[in-house]
């Protein structure tokens, strides 16, 4: 654990003094053309009017200095359109596509997600979205798994918002950002962890605190009041003030820091039982333990030969070439084939792809056996004529013989 010396520019925001931190941190918000309307639970409605008019709006703070940033209202929002966030709107604007990041690994109770298609219900193996809402209600809890392996828990009545994620092993690229306004929280890093990119991979910022992590595992928890413990687990954690400032390292298991009036970290090397007591969670089920033993040993294995993830894309790549050389020479094999469907002549073609470019082989070896019968043929021909011609002189020879000998007895 160690104090950063180094200096962060300061976020300078208007502010707005917000007296309710259960309206803040628990209300609902929306948008009434430049006015920033904040909805209780019990229906009970806040306005920040003229919100939208500034650029950049102010900052809702508490007096205890815990806020709702421009950027934390604008993830609470779950408007349906882009960089239209301090612009007065004037008609329909079309939603984006969702763009799936995970899926529910484990739930307990009434769980919800919010974003631009509405309210639902969450249930194991559910999508999630990038820009969801998740809401926990009561004592229960949910698991979000990102498709890196990445794991996102949250306990009772907490409230966040999954801000982005993205990952592509090839290109190392890897981030995973989330905001928490209440509630207990715990984040593993997967995937995205073992990148190796420098600096922070993933960040959760929370009404006083910004959590940069490095290949980490934590635990942490929101106040009612924005008040937030986190205890390190494993990785670097950078924890800063929500401007960025005042930066608190925590690199040792049980490092703990707490952020609270006007926002200073305050570290300390051991958390303390009650501390430990804000981010207990409910107990895993049995299923999420055997779940999340088993992506200990596949980390474990890959920690091991960090090379064989990339040996099986290679083995995979490799499969991949091997099965697109196998069609190339397969559709070659069909273009030299000819007309026919037996395989007549050298360029004879068969029904099927290989099979006629087999029975193409043969016929070309059909060719060349008839080719050489012929010249044999042709070899036993001439053999023939030659022992004739011999036949013949010897035939004339004895002839002449006898007529000489005819001549000598005149």
């Amino acid at each position: 654990m160690a104090n950063d010396t180094s200096t962060d520019q300061i976020n300078i925001n208007p502010t707005h003094l917000i007296d309710n931190a259960e309206m803040l941190f628990g209300g609902t918000y929306s948008r009434d053309g430049f006015d920033l309307v904040i909805t209780g639970g019990d229906g009970e409605s806040l306005v920040v009017a003229d919100y939208f008019s500034f650029n950049p709006p102010p900052s809702l703070v508490l007096s205890n200095g815990a806020s709702m940033t421009p950027s934390m209202v604008k993830s609470f929002l779950h408007t349906p359109f882009e960089n239209v966030l301090y612009a007065a709107t004037t008609g329909a604007v079309e939603a984006a596509p969702l763009v799936q990041i995970g899926t529910v690994g484990f739930l307990n109770g009434r769980v919800v997600r919010i974003n631009s298609d509405g309210e639902h219900v969450l249930k194991k193996g559910d999508p999630l979205y990038k820009g969801d809402e998740i809401k926990v209600d009561g004592s229960g809890f949910v698991l979000a798994k990102m498709i890196d392996g990445t794991r996102f828990r949250l306990g009772s009545d907490a409230r966040a918002t999954l801000i982005e994620f993205a990952f592509d092993e090839k290109a190392k690229i890897g981030n995973f950002e989330a905001k928490v306004l209440k509630g207990a929280f715990s984040y593993k890093s997967g995937d995205i962890g073992r990148l190796g990119n420098e600096g922070e991979h993933s960040k959760i910022g929370t009404p006083t605190a910004i959590i940069g992590i490095r290949g980490s595992e934590l635990e942490g928890s929101v106040e009612a009041n924005g008040a937030t413990t986190v205890i390190h687990s494993s990785g670097v954690l950078r924890v800063t003030d929500q401007s960025g400032n005042n930066p608190i390292t925590l690199d040792l298991p049980g490092n703990t820091t707490v952020i609270i009036l006007n926002g200073i970290p305050s570290p300390a090397a051991q958390a303390t039982p009650q501390q430990q007591a804000l981010v207990q969670q409910p107990p895993p089920s049995q299923a999420e333990v055997a779940d999340k033993a088993t992506s200990a040993k596949k980390e474990e294995e890959t920690a091991e030969d960090p090379t064989e993830a990339e040996a099986e894309d290679e083995a995979a790549e490799g499969e991949d070439g091997a099965d697109a050389e196998a069609s190339a020479e397969e559709g070659e094999g069909e273009g030299e084939e000819g007309e026919g469907e037996d395989g007549e002549g050298e360029d004879g073609e068969g029904e099927d792809g290989e099979e006629g470019e087999g029975e193409g082989e043969e016929g070309e070896e059909g060719e060349e056996g008839e080719e050489g019968e012929d010249e044999a043929a042709e070899d036993d021909a001439a053999a023939e004529d030659d022992a004739a011609a011999e036949d013949d002189a010897a035939a004339e020879d004895d002839a002449a013989a006898e007529d000489d000998a005819a001549a000598e007895d005149d």
